[in-house]
């Protein structure tokens, strides 16, 4: 399935945008090396606040290469761990709850983009707990 059609089965389908629109300012966080072109983007928390307004909403969802990624923007500090942790368990929870959960799992991954500088210790506790959780270590740009 293409991003768009996997994404039109969803409570998102409406904020679907053409390439990485939906990443607006933050598209420039995402580098595309490959010799693909971006078939689709939706800004998640923008698109679910009215629906989940108090719950830690995941950003962003892009498709490339018959590939999903999910991206968060977040400020990358000891201190934030545990909100990114739960903004993906949101995100894991709100899969689930849509018509077709494993299409929107399969072939997809999962990275949190820094909005500034990387202050988390490699070796940390809080790098454990993101290991744990199933996130990679923050990156300031994501190359896909």
């Amino acid at each position: 399935m293409t991003f768009r059609t996997t994404f039109q089965q969803t409570d998102v389908a409406d904020c679907i945008q053409p390439g990485i629109r939906a990443l607006g300012a933050n598209s420039s966080t995402v580098t595309n090396q490959s010799h693909h072109d971006f078939e689709g983007s939706v800004d998640i928390d923008t698109c679910l606040t009215s629906k989940y307004p108090q719950d830690h909403r995941w950003d962003y969802a892009f498709g490339l290469g018959n590939k999903i990624y999910y991206v968060e923007v977040h400020h990358a500090s000891d201190s934030e761990v545990r909100v990114v942790i739960a903004k993906y368990q949101w995100l894991r929870d709100w899969q689930n709850r849509q018509p077709d959960p494993t299409a929107l799992k399969t072939n997809s991954s999962y990275h949190w983009i820094s909005s500034g500088r990387v202050s988390i210790t490699k070796n940390s506790r809080y790098t454990r707990k993101l290991t744990i959780a199933g996130l990679d270590y923050p990156s300031r740009k994501l190359q896909v």
